[in-house]
C-alpha cells in the first residue's frame, strides 16, 4: 500500500514491550498528601524517584510507555488536561491554583500513552520533550486529550 502524496514518513523501527513499575513524580498530589501525614517524606522520596528513573531509563534512553505514572518534564498532567478539556489555557509553566472540586477532577485524569522525543524515529518534542495522551476512567477513547511538555 502506498501512502498518499505529501505524507511524511518516519523510519521503520522495531518495537518492544516489557512490564515495569512506574512511580508517581514527587510533584504529584498523591505524594504531596503524604508530606502532610509524614513530615519530611518528600525529600527522601525525591531521591528514591530519581534513582528509580535512572534505573528504568538508563543513558537518557527515550521514555515511551503505555499507562502508569507519567515521566514528567514540567508538572503533573491533570491540570493541563482539565484546562484543555474545559477550553481554558495555561499561561504559566507552574501548575494553576485549583479549587477543591477542580483538584478532585484533576485526579480523574490518567496516562494512556507517553511518547518521548526519539532520534531513532525522528521525533523531537523539545529537549527534553514528551507527548502525553490522557483520559478519565470509563471515558471513551474519543475523549482522550493530548498534552505536550518541553523544557
Amino acid at each position: 500500500m502506498t501512502p498518499p502524496t505529501g505524507t511524511l514518513l518516519y523510519p521503520q523501527t522495531t518495537l518492544g514491550a516489557a512490564p515495569f513499575l512506574s512511580l508517581p513524580s514527587p510533584q504529584e498530589a498523591v505524594i504531596q498528601r503524604l508530606e502532610m501525614v509524614w513530615d519530611g517524606i518528600v525529600p527522601v522520596y525525591e531521591q528514591l524517584h530519581a534513582a528509580w528513573t535512572r534505573h528504568t531509563c538508563p543513558d537518557d534512553a527515550p521514555a515511551h510507555q503505555l499507562g502508569g505514572w507519567p515521566t514528567l518534564v514540567q508538572r503533573p498532567l491533570g491540570p493541563d488536561c482539565l484546562y484543555a478539556s474545559t477550553g481554558r489555557t495555561l499561561n504559566s509553566l507552574n501548575p494553576p491554583a485549583l479549587t477543591p472540586d477542580e483538584q478532585r477532577a484533576v485526579e480523574e485524569w490518567h496516562l494512556l500513552l507517553q511518547l518521548d522525543s526519539d532520534d531513532r524515529l525522528g521525533w523531537y518534542w523539545g529537549d527534553p520533550g514528551r507527548i502525553y495522551f490522557c483520559n478519565r476512567r470509563d471515558t471513551p477513547l474519543e475523549q482522550t486529550w493530548l498534552t505536550v511538555q518541553a523544557a
